[in-house]
């Protein structure tokens, strides 16, 4: 069964955001590593009251060392899961400001629709009203503005002056 989907050929579309947010979960799976870390030594540091620090901390390791590959592999797909689901708010955004400008600028824009799973339909329902309305208002603008053909008469007389 072939499937229709089609899917991003990039998966930057907004550094900055994007950045962002991986840099937040980055931030995320730190404290919770160093949450691990603390719990396996105040762990290992409780259960062994009369061992010194360097045999405390091998346990703690011990302990703990299988969670922090564990970690240190699930990091990558968590990013690479984040930046994906990254390019359902960020795309259409990215797709709305580019259209925005072209709309600014005077040109016409077709109306935005935006993939399956994306967010933002209802905001891209209301770019379509706000650039067909605009539309309107230019056509009516410059059907008014238009300059009136002047008759042959009026050129004869405009000469004498």
């Amino acid at each position: 069964m072939k499937k229709n989907r089609k899917f991003r050929a990039r998966l930057l579309v907004d550094r900055k955001l994007q950045g962002a947010l991986l840099c937040r979960v980055v931030t995320y799976w730190c404290v919770c590593v160093a949450a691990m870390m603390l719990l396996a030594g105040v762990q290992a540091a409780l259960s062994s009251r009369e061992a010194g620090w360097p045999l405390v901390i091998n346990r703690a390791m011990l302990a703990f060392g299988p969670s922090l590959i564990a970690a240190m592999v699930l990091l990558p797909l968590v990013l690479y899961d984040a930046l994906r689901f990254s390019l359902s708010f960020a795309g259409p955004m990215r797709r709305l400001r580019s259209e925005a400008r072209r709309l600014a600028d005077g040109e016409r824009v077709a109306p935005i629709t935006f993939r399956g799973g994306d967010y933002w339909f209802e905001l891209a329902g209301e770019f379509n009203r706000i650039s067909a309305e605009l539309s309107r208002l230019r056509e009516e603008q410059s059907s008014h503005a238009a300059p009136a053909e002047p008759s042959p008469g009026a050129a004869e007389t405009a000469g004498r002056s």
